[in-house]
């Protein structure tokens, strides 16, 4: 992932934290997503109920 985030956040510049702010704020919604999507489906999935 820093692979592909590193030259995005300076392609405006040594002087601008708008690049910055946008890949934090990009990548923070990627892992909310992915943990929603993978350990979200693996709690319901083991749950089993007793009634």
């Amino acid at each position: 992932m820093q692979a592909i985030t590193s030259p995005l956040v300076g392609i405006a510049g040594e002087y601008s934290a708008i690049p910055f702010g946008i890949m934090i704020c990009t990548t923070s919604v990627l892992a909310i997503v992915v943990y929603i999507v993978l350990i979200r489906k693996v709690e319901t999935v083991g749950v089993v109920s007793n009634t």
